[in-house]
C-alpha cells in the first residue's frame, strides 16, 4: 500500500515538474517571439557604439528607467574599456616621458570620456505587457542607445591639445592618429566648426 502511494507521488510529481517545465519553456518562447528584432541582432553603425537595454516592471515608466539604466551602465562599460585600452597603449609607447605627463594625460582622457558619455540617444523603443515573476502582468522594455564616439573624440582631443606638455608626450602614438581618424569621420558626417 505504501509503494502503490509512494509511486502516485512520485508520478504526479513528474507530471507537475513537466507541466511547469512546459509553462516556463512556452514563457520564455513567448519573451523571445516579443522581442525586437534589434535587440536579438543589434545594428552597428559607423563611428558608434550601440547597445541595448531591458527592462520588467509592474510601471510602464518604470519598464523603460530600467532599460535605459542597463544600456547606459553596457554603455560606460564598454567606453571605460576603451579608455582604459588607450591609456595603458600610450603608457606602453612612452616609458621615457615623464610620469607627470602621462598622468595627467590619463586624468584628461578619463574626466572628457566620462563626461561624454552624456551624450547618449535613444534611438528605439518598445514596450510590451509581460508576465512579472510574481505572476502578475507588468511591462517590458526594450530601448537602442547609440553614442557618437567621433564626437567624443574630438572633445578629447581638442583637450589633449590644449594641453601642450600632454599632447608633446603622446603624439608620437598611434592613439592619436586614432582618435584623429575617428574625427575626421565624424566631421565628413556632420560637418566640423
Amino acid at each position: 500500500m505504501k509503494s502503490s502511494n509512494l509511486l502516485k507521488i512520485s508520478l504526479f510529481t513528474l507530471f507537475s515538474i513537466m507541466v511547469i517545465s512546459g509553462c516556463s519553456s512556452n514563457s520564455s518562447k513567448a519573451a523571445l517571439k516579443n522581442m525586437p528584432k534589434w535587440v536579438k541582432e543589434i545594428p552597428s553603425k559607423e563611428g558608434f557604439i550601440i547597445v541595448t537595454g531591458t527592462g520588467l516592471s509592474a510601471s510602464y515608466q518604470q519598464s523603460i528607467n530600467k532599460a535605459k539604466l542597463e544600456a547606459k551602465a553596457q554603455l560606460g562599460d564598454m567606453v571605460r574599456s576603451s579608455v582604459q585600452a588607450n591609456v595603458q597603449q600610450v603608457f606602453d609607447e612612452n616609458l621615457n616621458t615623464s610620469g607627470d605627463n602621462l598622468d595627467l594625460f590619463k586624468s584628461t582622457i578619463e574626466s572628457t570620456f566620462s563626461t561624454l558619455l552624456e551624450n547618449w540617444k535613444i534611438t528605439k523603443q518598445e514596450v510590451t505587457s509581460a508576465e512579472l515573476p510574481n505572476g502578475k502582468s507588468g511591462f517590458k522594455a526594450y530601448v537602442l542607445l547609440e553614442w557618437d564616439e567621433g564626437k567624443a573624440q574630438k572633445r578629447a582631443l581638442e583637450k589633449i591639445k590644449a594641453k601642450k606638455e600632454i599632447y608633446d608626450a603622446v603624439k608620437a602614438t598611434d592613439m592619436i592618429k586614432e582618435m584623429e581618424d575617428k574625427v575626421d569621420a565624424y566631421c565628413e558626417r556632420y560637418g566640423c566648426d
